[in-house]
């Protein structure tokens, strides 16, 4: 028997043996054409989640249309270098500040 994992936890019992909870308890499962814009990070040497969990969803996002941007931090576990910020910033800016924006000028003219 092998050892239980976290998600085996998160659903009460093994996956394997609960796979429409799995299902329902995966992101990937709710993927839809209305979803806001993603910025994946994952660390390729990340021993609690594998990458190509990330690179997966990712995938399937780009298949629906989704506005999403994948990086893949070389040498990086489960938890990244401060210097990686920097992307978060910048995804920041180029999505939530211009929706921000829109939204504050749309409250301001209903005013």
């Amino acid at each position: 028997m092998r050892r239980p994992m976290a998600e085996d936890l998160l659903l009460g019992g093994l996956v394997e043996n609960v796979p429409e909870l799995a299902a329902l308890a995966s992101p990937i499962t709710h993927i839809s054409s209305d979803d806001p814009p993603f910025l994946i990070m994952h660390g390729s040497d990340d021993g609690l989640v594998p990458v190509e969990q990330s690179m997966a969803f990712d995938e399937m996002l780009r298949a629906t249309g989704i506005d999403t941007t994948l990086r893949v931090v070389d040498g990086a576990e489960h938890g990244l270098p401060r210097d990686e910020w920097i992307h978060v910033r910048a995804f920041f800016d180029r999505c939530l500040i211009p929706a921000a924006t829109i939204l504050e000028t749309t409250l301001s003219m209903k005013r």
